[in-house]
């Protein structure tokens, strides 16, 4: 997959946040929590928002694949394993990332596998892999972390989707499925966070 990483730069560099973090002797970035930062994305996410002065828990489902992110930035790259078709994985992530950077101020939903097959061609195993890994972990994660971000009055919760997710192709059927699940699930999020209307002027 190409990157367009003066784009990631861009998104992060942007990305609103209605206060800084006070940490020792100066200003904190923000506290980000990333699935999938092995390669692609989020390894081009982690690094710009690195970059940018924030710090950041990274996942993926081997801590080896973490290594380089860590060693370029010591101190504030903080590897974590997760397995998001696992529930007690998705907890002890959100807790590692919360007690090692004292919160978490931007979810992003971004690990994702693709699965070539028909409808008649996927199994049930492999559906359940799809779905477990494109809808249910980032529910997980959003359900586990939301709580976090309204205690602390701010948050932002990104998901990375796919065109799949709006028009189907033929030959994706279970990847098409998980991510207008993912869809789904964040348009109705929007809705239900988006908080009460200002009052009439």
């Amino acid at each position: 997959m190409t990157v367009d990483r003066r784009a990631v730069t861009m998104a992060v560099t942007t990305t609103s946040h209605p206060e800084r973090l006070t940490g020792h002797g100066g200003t904190m970035g923000r506290r980000w929590l990333v699935t999938g930062c092995s390669s692609g994305l989020g390894h081009a996410l982690a690094t710009a928002a690195a970059r940018a002065g924030d710090a950041l828990a990274v996942t993926a489902r081997k801590t080896a694949d973490l290594e380089d992110l860590a060693a370029a930035w010591p101190g504030r790259i903080v590897p974590i394993p997760l397995e998001l078709r696992d529930a007690a994985s998705c907890e002890e992530a959100v807790r590692t990332a919360t007690d090692r950077l004292g919160g978490i101020d931007i979810l992003v939903n971004n690990a994702g596998i693709g699965l070539f097959g028909a409808v008649e061609e996927v199994s049930d195993a492999e559906l359940r892999d799809q779905l477990e890994t494109l809808a249910v972990g980032p529910w997980r994660l959003t359900r586990l972390v939301l709580p976090l971000m309204r205690a602390q009055g701010h948050g932002h919760i990104v998901n990375v989707s796919s065109v799949v997710g709006r028009i189907a192709f033929p030959g994706l059927a279970a990847y098409v499925a998980g991510k207008h699940a993912l869809e789904g699930m964040s348009q109705a999020l929007a809705v239900e966070t988006q908080g009460p209307p200002p009052p009439p002027t």
